[in-house]
């Protein structure tokens, strides 16, 4: 016979992991490519959360830092 597992009930919760990505953008600033500024409101409008667009609320934020965006 297997062992059984006891699942318990009521147990901690793991932690909510918090990812940070970093879009160096130096480059294309520099080459007049993209303007930073644009390129974190496009950020904003395409990525999906639930499967919708723009639907961002405090899941995601989208920040400037300097010459990176930081998702």
């Amino acid at each position: 016979m297997g062992k059984q597992v006891d699942k318990k009930k009521g147990g901690k919760g793991g932690k909510k992991s918090t990812l940070k990505f970093f879009i160096d953008c130096r480059l294309p600033i520099e080459d007049n490519v993209i303007v930073l500024k644009d390129f974190e409101s496009f950020l904003q409008q395409k990525i999906k959360v639930d499967n919708k667009t723009g639907n961002l609320g405090t899941a995601v934020t989208v920040n400037l830092d300097k010459e990176s965006v930081v998702v």
